[in-house]
């Protein structure tokens, strides 16, 4: 292992940071993982894992059957995002189901005193799972009319029989196609604050999409209260960690009443009292049901931990493809890249950067593909003939305008799904450096990092300006590897003094051959390592206060606006969602003539 020789910047300037912080103040109220009776059995009562909230099953008031557990669950198991705390193993799922076409009833759970936990008791968030089979379909045979939708997923009461908020699935029926009769996207209804109120006052829809889909989808509502005396503020509903409309003013009153409605599976209410429980019940899963005490950020909510996924991987893999034919244009178009994703994302990759019409990364198969065919697991192969070619200041001549700041960004733009920002991750590519650098800046030329905002340049304020990133120094430094990262600000703010830096002692990349690079950073014991060709070429400890990580900052490859721009080759980029071991990286196989990814 090598030795490490650390820096800091000699200056500090003071910024401002906007990032999302942790809620410290909030705890889990209550989780469910209905693992209270054998799969197939009808559900009479689940218990929270603390034993405090007991729900009860029944049926809706038009009969139906009774809910029924089942082993079919999001996954093996259950974590707080953020800190990865364990809140099940092996969960299982509650299935609610019509009886028949004709009979479109099912069942519902009441789970007692938890709404009492909530209505007049400050900020607090719900989440859960929700899945929908390809074979739930909203329509009644024979008479070709589509079944009332708003189905409630989950109904909390606000007074006594007053209805407060649901969420809702589906929001609407898909009425033609092949899909005719499946649910199409969910939604969130919140009902006038009295008895008064004849409508519901406000709906966020996430509509675009068939989520009888079979698959798991993750629903949230989270109430922030902005004013305590006023019991007032914010709910705001997530869909698959993105939030889908606009949040909504929502008095968090109270009743003098105890036992208010918390409920699975139907409506109760509506905002005048009416019965809904004939024309709302719901045909699909719920699974890992969490109330918490506080407003969670996206960062803490609850997601399914499967280690050793590629969170997203890219290949260039144009086959036919011509001798430098470029990749990307002016307008950040990327074509014919090969883009997977393990976890069961869709990434979006671009061009980000550019000043000079060659300076756009280009497929160059005479001189430097890496010429493998690459295999997932066995499941999912492609064939690489190209590489990608990142071109910069070296490869122009001397006099070309802004030649100092030539060079390309490929960049996978930052989401609000929690699940590409992992709290341990590995990234790791194949490598072949053509050129030292010998100006610009003097971070040194990216090879890959993360931003610590979705753009390309921090806008407004100079730091923080990325969560952490590993180059290339230039020639006169030692063509180095250095790494980089972000340390967290403990009173919220970000100067140079929290950037800190840790360098190789030798050139690892100045052969120009080949090489496979890759960078892993463990959360709990906060620990990176950097790897070259699978031997451990630095490790460094992150401080106490723990690494900066922007969920929506943007991981770029070959430049940052606080980089130069590499220049050479890159292929089979991985980021995987652990940190990773030798034995688990990405190889080449000499005998098969393949790049695995186990």
């Amino acid at each position: 292992m090598k030795k490490m020789r650390m820096q800091s910047t000699a200056f500090a300037i003071f910024a401002g940071a906007s990032l999302c912080a942790a809620n410290l103040s909030a705890d889990t109220l209550g989780f469910w993982d209905f693992r209270d009776g054998a799969p197939g059995a009808s559900v009479s009562e689940v218990k929270s894992s603390n034993e405090k909230f007991t729900g009860t099953a029944g049926t809706s008031k038009n009969g139906g059957s009774l809910p029924t557990f089942a082993s079919d669950s999001p996954g093996r198991l259950i974590v707080s995002s953020r800190d990865a705390t364990e809140l099940s193993a092996a969960p299982q799922s509650v299935a609610f189901r019509y009886p028949d076409r004709a009979n479109r009833q099912s069942g519902l759970i009441d789970i007692g005193g938890i709404a009492d936990e909530l209505v007049g008791k400050g900020s607090f968030t719900i989440e859960l799972f929700v899945k929908m089979d390809e074979t739930y379909r909203y329509w009644m045979e024979g008479d070709g009319k589509y079944d009332q939708i708003s189905k409630t997923v989950l109904y909390l009461e606000a007074l006594k029989d007053v209805g407060g908020f649901k969420m809702i699935a589906p929001n609407k029926v898909i009425d033609s196609g092949d899909a005719a009769g499946h649910a199409q996207g969910f939604a969130f209804e919140v009902y006038g604050r009295t008895s008064e109120a004849a409508t519901v006052a406000w709906k966020a829809y996430n509509s675009t999409g068939d989520i009888s889909d079979g698959k798991w989808h993750h629903l949230a509502v989270v109430y922030r209260e902005t004013d305590g005396a006023a019991r007032t503020g914010t709910l705001s509903f997530y869909v698959d960690y993105g939030i889908i409309g606009s949040p909504i003013p929502y008095a968090n009153t109270g009743s003098a009443d105890t036992g208010l409605k918390f409920r699975l599976g139907t409506g109760y209410k509506d905002a005048k009292g009416a019965e809904k429980t004939d024309v709302e019940p719901i045909n699909a899963s719920l699974a890992a049901l969490r109330v918490s005490s506080g407003a969670l950020a996206v960062e803490d909510f609850e997601v399914v931990d499967e280690k050793g996924k590629a969170v997203f991987a890219i290949g260039f893999n144009k086959e036919p493809v011509q001798d430098g034919e470029k990749i990307g244009t002016s307008k950040g178009d990327v074509k014919d890249l090969a883009v997977y994703s393990g976890a069961g994302l869709s990434p979006s990759v671009r061009i980000d950067y550019g000043l000079h019409p060659e300076a756009f990364p280009q497929y160059d198969v005479a001189k430097s593909r890496t010429n493998r065919r690459v295999r997932w697991g066995g499941k999912k192969m492609w064939t690489n003939l190209a590489g990608c070619h990142f071109l910069g200041y070296s490869s122009l001549v001397e006099g070309t305008g802004n030649r100092q700041f030539a060079g390309t960004a490929l960049c996978v733009a930052g989401a609000s799904d929690v699940r590409q920002s992992p709290p341990s991750w590995t990234m790791e590519a194949f490598v072949r450096a053509e050129y030292d650098q010998t100006m610009g800046d003097g971070n040194g030329a990216l090879l890959f990092g993360k931003s610590a905002t979705d753009e390309f340049k921090t806008s407004g304020q100079d730091y923080p300006r990325y969560c952490w990133m590993l180059t290339r120094t230039k020639a006169s430094d030692g063509s180095k590897l250095r790494l980089s990262w972000t340390e967290v600000a403990e009173n919220g703010t970000y100067t140079a003094d929290s950037e800190k830096k840790v360098e190789t002692d030798a050139n690892c990349l100045g052969d120009r051959k080949w090489h496979h690079v890759a960078l892993s950073y463990d959360r709990p014991s906060r620990i990176f390592t950097l790897y070259v060709d699978y031997q451990s070429v630095l490790t460094q400890t992150v401080g106490e206060t723990g690494l900066l990580d922007n969920l929506r900052g943007s991981y770029y490859f070959s430049r940052l606006a606080c980089s130069a721009g590499f220049e050479g080759w890159m292929d089979e980029i991985r980021f995987t969602n652990e940190a990773l071991k030798p034995e688990a990286f990405e190889t080449l196989d000499q005998a098969g003539f393949a790049v695995i990814f186990r």
